[in-house]
């Protein structure tokens, strides 16, 4: 989609990926190169910086959602353009056909992601706690038959547990922003998902950057009292520097 409006991937056609981690760092580098060649894509600078700072956070924090036994695959076919609207079923909803195979390809397990779109919702639709809810009640019931499913034809459960953790773990929303970034920012600088996540650490910084001046400050009279008390000039006057930069920090 990129490439039809002149936009580069970024990423060689012979580039094969034989673990995880390189992949999925590589995916948020489409919208990076969207930024750069399609000026319009930004509003304005807030926006701008709201977009880029929704891509740094997915790069740092995706350690935290590839499970180290799956870093090197394994990777499977998968439909990745599979919706209600491509399923073509008969009078007793056997599925017949499905269209729009063009967009399939190999991705990590994880990535084969349990249909949000059972709600009829467009995957950045899951504003509140009921739709996310409702979204919840249906995949329990979606995972009971694919396990049913999968165990009547592999004699085993492989796939169906690993989509249960993703969901249940929370890595579901963070792999479909990988996949999908406009999720990210929809609402762009009007009001930011990014901020609504990512402001309790910038809250913590800010806490951990406070305690240790306040710390200073209240020793300050004790560390002054020791200055004077010393008969050491020199001593005396690296102790009158080092209260002075304190007293700038407060």
């Amino acid at each position: 989609m990129l490439e039809n409006e002149g936009i580069p991937s970024g990423i060689p056609r012979q580039r094969t990926y034989r673990s995880v981690e390189p992949y999925i760092s590589d995916l948020p580098s489409f919208q990076d190169n969207r930024i750069l060649c399609q000026p319009n894509s930004v509003r304005n600078q807030d926006d701008g910086e709201m977009q880029l700072a929704a891509l740094t956070a997915l790069r740092a924090t995706m350690h935290r959602f590839i499970p180290p036994e799956y870093r090197d695959g394994p990777f499977f076919f998968t439909l990745t353009d599979l919706h209600r609207s491509n399923i073509f079923v008969d009078e007793h909803w056997n599925i017949r056909t499905i269209i729009d195979l063009e967009w399939a390809c190999s991705q990590p397990i994880e990535m084969q992601l349990p249909p949000y779109w059972l709600t009829s919702k467009v995957v950045d639709g899951f504003e509140d706690f009921e739709s996310v809810a409702e979204l919840d009640t249906l995949l329990t019931g979606y995972f009971a038959i694919y396990e049913e499913e999968e165990n009547a034809r592999n004699g085993i459960l492989y796939q169906a547990p690993v989509m249960r953790h993703v969901w249940e773990a929370g890595r579901f929303w963070y792999l479909q922003a990988v996949k999908v970034p406009k999720g990210m920012y929809r609402e762009h600088c009007e009001e930011s998902i990014f901020d609504q996540v990512f402001w309790w650490y910038w809250g913590d910084k800010e806490d951990y950057t406070m305690q240790p001046n306040e710390a200073f400050v209240v020793n300050l009279p004790y560390m002054a009292d020791a200055c004077n008390e010393s008969d050491n000039p020199a001593e005396r006057a690296d102790h009158s520097s080092f209260l002075s930069s304190l007293v700038f920090l407060e």
